[in-house]
């Protein structure tokens, strides 16, 4: 069972800040895979197929997609998402809402 990803969605920041937060997310996500099971490898793929079927998408939009609603949060694996809280990563309200 998988923990509600609580992420708190901020709407008005600089082009710099998204900046840093995508940079952060990608730094994050690569330490994350780098030590990630392959049953939290599977999640994550699991998450993808359930979310954007048979599209192709970033790691950080769907993750963002993901952290824009609460049913589909529960799909990433906590692994993942404690990481991204632990380093303070804050997804973009008009990101979020977007893809």
């Amino acid at each position: 069972m998988h923990n509600h990803i609580a992420f708190t969605v901020v709407g008005d920041r600089g082009k710099g800040d998204e900046e840093a937060q995508r940079k952060l997310f990608h730094a994050a996500f690569a330490d994350w895979l780098s030590q990630a099971s392959e049953s939290d490898c599977n999640l994550l793929e699991q998450a993808r197929e359930r979310v954007a079927p048979g599209q192709v998408c970033s790691m950080h939009s769907l993750v963002l997609r993901c952290s824009a609603q609460p049913d589909q949060a529960t799909l990433l694996p906590e692994s993942l998402t404690a990481l991204l809280r632990e380093r303070n990563w804050q997804p973009h309200g008009a990101d979020a809402a977007s893809v």
